[in-house]
């Protein structure tokens, strides 16, 4: 796609027009979109993963390694 595709220029250089339907090619596609019970379970083993995570780093600083 060109600029020429969404505007439109008349003799004098002036924009006469711009398209601003024309959907963007290089546009990700679309999500899936899960079921809600699995969007549950993805975000409590996330947050089951930072609570391991911040227990190692309270460990690490237990022992005084981070100052």
């Amino acid at each position: 796609m060109k600029a020429a595709d969404l505007v439109k220029i008349n003799g004098d250089g002036q924009v006469v027009s711009v398209n601003l339907d024309i959907k963007n090619p290089n546009a990700a596609e679309a999500l899936e979109h899960l079921p809600p019970e699995q969007l549950v379970e993805d975000i409590l083993a996330k947050e089951r993963r930072i609570i391991e995570i911040m227990g190692e780093i309270r460990a690490v600083l237990a022992k005084g390694v981070v100052k």
